[in-house]
């Protein structure tokens, strides 16, 4: 049975009748996305027929009763082909009597305007040479077409279609209808559906009335021609599109077709954008702009991308996405803030590499996720660069897949990008499951904790006995103690206990950035947020000198109560012991960073900076010990405390003693070595009356100031009222 048909041998042997089922013509549309692809179509043909060079247009699918074509699927490139033949005819001067009966046979049955709009083109003379501008405005003013037509987007799409076919053709000077009616370089495959063993049902489903092809649609149907035989081309819109509509199945519980097909689209966006990172430099602005359709042509030409692509969606039909790799990289192109946006696109890059590989093998695949997820996960991948440099070094990885330990244990420093510390400690990891297999499950167990999230390695130094030997049942000791003190409940409940109880060991708080403030840590995953935190503890040569004595003073079935007894008989006596024996304190930093400048000068941060509300550790802790809400007679409002928003210093406030024409007031803060400065002052800045000048001297102050310990504030304070309330009196 004949199947390669040319556009002028199918027309001489059916009548093409476009049917009611079908959607409007849209390849003429003027979507922005349509032109590109209409654009690259109308070239390629324009090239095959100057140069003789074959074109397969693909396959048209279609059911034939008494020689009446109905295409259920090929139908844009039918009738571009249609428009094709009608213009060249024209512009040549070869629509004979013979050439319009053969283009009268095809016709629109969606709309009654649209077939007759193909009749009358045909049928009715325009004169080419009278094409001043467009060729659709010589069609519009001639007398045969109606306005009416205009509300039919078929005729409009065919109309705009026909302008781009003339800017493509007109300058030609060489015949081209010939090369139309005799050579077959421009095919495609016919096949009936009742010898395809098809039914109508489906394309019926895929082919809802006057909807416009979808940017999917589009690509899918260019992107078949990379596919050569009819088993791949069969899997396009069966096998693996059943990938993502399984996916839709188990993720919702009504599938809708939209969402079906944009998964299947991403799906080709994200990983159109690997291959094409792999041998080309990208940037910003390419990233901010990326367009499928720019790019697909560039990667598919290479029949090796083409194959790698047919090997990843076959092993997607089996795989088992349990580490949601697969549905993230789908989606991973949404992500606005971009923090993942290239850490998915590179998880699903290294899994590829298990398909493209034919990685059978549970083990081996599990290793090589491991190692990679590990590298990628703590490695800062946020930008363009980073991305193409990661991924470049997965591929290079690759090369060992089957061996993938052996390889790091004794190459992590050859591989390429990733962070220093992260290879060495995957490097010496691999070499201790390569002596010992045990190991293997005891980093798994705690490097799948969210926040350790594959970096183990201060555990690892952790956990060497006398000889110096890693041992795992240390290792296993100091893990499940850390599983526990990072878990949620612990993290941030049960007031600050392993920060408090840390900082009994030492001053662990690491510098944030290059700010200069100091952090409690907090407990957030994302990794640039680690690094500043937590992670700077475990790297830090006295941070994890302390946190590895917690945990030597810690049992691992009673943490809580082990915190709060080395809590409770702690013998700091630095600023430490404020933080300790006062978790408000820590609280109270919603950031959980302080400004440090000395042992002397420290404040609490409720934001980041110090245009935030701010306390002086000292003189807050004076505050809520001796101070809060107290009554001083004859000031009317009771203590309380100033929270600084600028470099002012926080103090504490007893105020509001109106005398004569004054309205006095005392702050009190903190200066250094346990020394406090009591201010006192008139609100109103008015002379002050020389009965409370002559007080003031007899109180020892310095013009209106006086510094003093500690322990001698509360007792001046009542000092100072009492000799307030006798000069009120007199």
């Amino acid at each position: 049975m004949k199947t390669k048909y040319t556009f002028w041998e199918l027309l001489n042997n059916y009548k093409i009748e476009i049917p009611k089922i079908q959607r409007d013509y849209s390849q003429g549309r003027t979507d922005s996305s349509i032109v590109k692809i209409v654009d690259k179509f109308l070239d390629d043909i324009r090239n095959s027929i100057l140069h003789s060079e074959e074109l397969n247009l693909d396959f048209v699918y279609g059911r034939v009763d008494n020689k009446i074509l109905i295409p259920l699927d090929g139908q844009q490139r039918l009738t571009t082909l249609f428009l094709i033949h009608w213009y060249v005819a024209l512009k040549e001067d070869r629509l004979t009597d013979e050439v319009k009966d053969v283009l009268l046979k095809f016709t629109y049955e969606t709309r009654v305007s649209s077939g007759d709009f193909c009749k009358n083109l045909v049928s009715e003379n325009i004169d080419y040479d009278t094409i001043n501008g467009t060729i659709s405005d010589v069609i519009t003013d001639s007398k045969w077409y109606f306005l009416s037509w205009e509300l039919d987007p078929t005729v409009s799409a065919m109309l705009n279609m026909l302008d781009l076919i003339h800017n493509k053709f007109k300058d030609i000077e060489i015949s081209l209808f010939e090369k139309l009616e005799k050579e077959i370089n421009i095919s495609f495959q016919f096949l009936p559906l009742e010898e395809f063993k098809l039914t109508d049902e489906l394309y019926i489903k895929m082919n809802a009335r006057g909807k416009p092809l979808t940017e999917f649609e589009n690509f899918k149907a260019n992107f078949s021609n990379y596919l050569k035989t009819i088993e791949d081309k069969s899997k396009l819109d069966n096998e693996w599109l059943d990938i993502f509509w399984n996916l839709e199945k188990n993720r919702n519980s009504e599938i809708v077709t939209e969402n079906v097909d944009e998964k299947f689209f991403n799906f080709f966006k994200n990983i159109t954008l690997n291959f094409y990172t792999e041998t080309n430099d990208i940037d910003k602005e390419f990233i901010d702009n990326y367009d499928l359709f720019d790019t697909y042509n560039t990667v598919f030409n290479d029949i090796d991308s083409v194959n790698s692509l047919k090997n990843i969606l076959d092993g997607l039909m089996s795989y088992e996405d349990e580490l949601d790799i697969f549905i993230n990289f789908l989606f991973s192109h949404d992500n606005k803030k971009k923090t993942r946006y290239y850490v998915e696109r590179l998880h699903f890059y290294s899994l590829s590499f298990i398909f493209t590989n034919k990685i059978i093998d549970k083990k081996e695949r599990k290793r090589w996720l491991r190692i990679t997820k590990n590298l990628i996960n703590n490695t800062r991948i946020e930008e363009t660069v980073p991305y193409m440099n990661a991924l470049r070094s997965i591929n290079e990885l690759s090369k060992n897949i089957s061996n993938i330990y052996t390889f790091v244990s004794s190459s992590s420093d050859t591989i390429k990008y990733f962070s220093k510390l992260q290879r060495d400690e995957e490097g010496l990891k691999s070499a201790l499951i390569l002596k010992d297999a045990k190991w293997e499950d005891l980093f798994i167990t705690i490097e799948q904790h969210s926040y350790f999230d594959g970096q183990i390695g201060f555990i690892l130094q952790y956990s060497k006995n006398e000889d110096g030997n890693y041992d795992k049942n240390l290792f296993a000791d100091y893990s499940t103690k850390l599983f526990k003190l990072f878990s949620s409940d612990l993290r941030e409940n049960h007031n600050f206990l392993f920060q408090r109880a840390l900082l009994t060991k030492g001053d662990f708080l690491p510098q944030v950035g290059n700010t200069e403030n100091s952090t409690f840590c907090n407990f957030e995953e994302a990794l640039r947020t680690k690094l500043d935190n937590w992670r700077k503890v475990f790297n830090d040569d006295k941070g994890t000198l302390f946190l590895k004595e917690l945990l030597d003073s810690i049992d691992n079935t009673n943490i809580i109560s082990d915190l709060k007894e080395i809590i409770k008989k702690h013998g700091v006596t630095d600023w430490r012991k404020l933080i300790i024996e006062n978790p408000d304190n820590i609280s109270y930093c919603q950031n959980r960073q302080i400004r440090w400048y000395s042992d002397d000068e420290i404040y609490l941060l409720s934001k980041k900076q110090m245009n935030g509300r701010h306390r002086e550790l000292y003189s807050w802790d004076l505050f809520k010990r001796e101070l809060n809400q107290k009554e001083f007679l004859p000031f009317s409002n009771k203590s309380w405390y100033w929270e600084s928003t600028s470099w002012d210093r926080p103090c504490i406030v007893i105020d509001n003693f109106k005398y004569k024409e004054n309205l006095f007031a005392i702050d009190i803060s903190y200066k250094k070595e346990n020394q406090y400065t009591i201010k006192f002052f008139d609100r109103n800045k008015i002379v002050v009356p020389d009965e409370i000048t002559k007080l003031l001297v007899e109180l020892n102050f310095d013009g209106n100031i006086i510094s003093l310990p500690e322990l001698e504030i509360k007792n001046k304070v009542n000092e100072i009222c009492n000799k307030l309330r006798e000069v009120e009196q007199e």
